[in-house]
């Protein structure tokens, strides 16, 4: 069976289990339960309501959204990268800084495969530990041997949902600086955890960016932006990569409205973090592994054999309607009994825990051989270069 990289597909889902779209639930993608700000969709509305306003051309670097996000960060315009989604500042980082080779520590996101394959870039995988943290030693033993310019690291980690300690990213940048590389680091969801983020130093720092996404957090995931932060030479070197008007003016509009809705973010923040923690002690309390996540997803190991796992997708999907990650297709877990839930809604993250509950009681699943009473002390105890949010 070939395995989803990407949630959110469930067309897909539907034709491969054989039932209706319409009718699924879906913890596969992260996007904010909460939906689009209405001062987002009033944003939209009024853009269309003006259908003149559709007829030029945008800004061919969406200048107007550059400034307001270089107020919001307290930099400069200059040193902001604005794109048609936040894969597509991956693809820019990429095409920019990738030529020599990239250090991926792995699990990662799938994009930055997908975006080194296409640039024809090498890639130098490094796992991370057993908590998903980057191993230090083993990403400079690779940076000394493959002579990679670059290194992709998602933070908060994707699929795990872990946050770093700034003084290990820190100590990451300082290495890549060494060896005369750049270090790109993905804050796709630290809009749940933002005094954890590095933005406010990328327009100081020579060899770092930070790519950044408007989708997920305020519920757009239809509206394709993504930016990134830089110095003004990285970010103009970006920019020379990217295609003229790359965002449009609805695009535009809804980013524009969206950053200066500050209720929803505190908003989006509080319910966040009481849902997901009351999720995580529901699906612990199940049976199951969860990691220690600052997102608005849940990485999830399940007590059964890698060998049950297609058994168990079918059955939630068919039985109670339920998507969710598989993510096998991530290297490095591709042999575990994992699954990346998003957190959803009270009802919905209850509706999930009752489906587990009940396929984990079915013993045909199997059960996998083992306890995994080491993992679980260090998840409860923490590590050096984790932060429990």
């Amino acid at each position: 069976m070939n395995l989803p990289v990407h949630g959110g597909d469930l067309a897909d889902v539907a034709e491969r289990y054989g039932v209706a779209a319409a009718g699924l639930l879906d913890f596969s993608a992260n996007i904010n339960p909460l939906g689009p700000p209405p001062s987002v969709v009033r944003a939209m509305q009024n853009a269309l309501g003006s259908p003149i306003s559709l007829a030029p051309y945008p800004h061919p670097t969406a200048l107007p959204l550059r400034c307001a996000l270089a107020a919001k960060h307290e930099t400069h315009a200059d040193g902001i990268v604005v794109a048609n989604g936040s894969s597509a500042t991956i693809d820019a980082a990429v095409r920019a800084f990738g030529a020599r080779g990239c250090v991926l520590p792995i699990p990662a996101f799938s994009e930055y495969e997908r975006a080194l394959n296409a640039a024809g870039a090498a890639i130098y995988r490094v796992g991370l530990n057993d908590l998903f943290v980057p191993r230090i030693d083993s990403i400079e033993e690779m940076f000394a041997r493959s002579g990679a310019r670059l290194c992709l690291l998602s933070h908060p980690h994707n699929p795990s949902g872990v946050i770093y300690e700034l003084d290990l990213l820190i100590e990451l940048y300082a290495l890549c600086t060494r060896y005369g590389a750049m270090l790109a680091l993905d804050e796709a969801f630290i809009d749940y955890a933002p005094e954890r983020s590095l933005i406010g130093e990328a327009s100081r720092l020579p060899n770092l960016i930070v790519l950044r996404s408007l989708t997920k957090f305020y519920g757009i995931a239809g509206v394709r932006i993504g930016y990134a932060v830089a110095s003004e030479a990285n970010a103009a070197a970006m920019r020379a990569v990217l295609p003229t008007w790359s965002v449009g003016v609805l695009d535009i509009a809804a980013a524009l409205a969206a950053i200066d809705d500050e209720a929803f973010a505190q908003t989006t923040l509080a319910t966040n973090q009481e849902a997901r923690e009351h999720l995580r002690e529901r699906l612990t309390a199940a049976g199951t592994l969860v990691y220690q996540s600052a997102a608005n997803f849940l990485l999830v190991e399940l007590p059964i054999s890698a060998e049950s796992m297609d058994a168990f997708l079918h059955r939630l999907v068919v039985d109670f309607q339920i998507v969710v990650r598989d993510t096998r297709s991530y290297d490095g877990l591709a042999t575990r009994s994992c699954i990346r839930v998003a957190v959803r809604t009270p009802s919905e993250n209850e509706r999930l825990v009752a489906a587990i509950e009940s396929l984990l009681d079915v013993t045909a699943l199997g059960r996998s051989p083992g306890a995994r009473a080491e993992v679980v002390k260090n998840i409860e105890s923490g590590c050096v270069g984790a932060v429990d949010a």
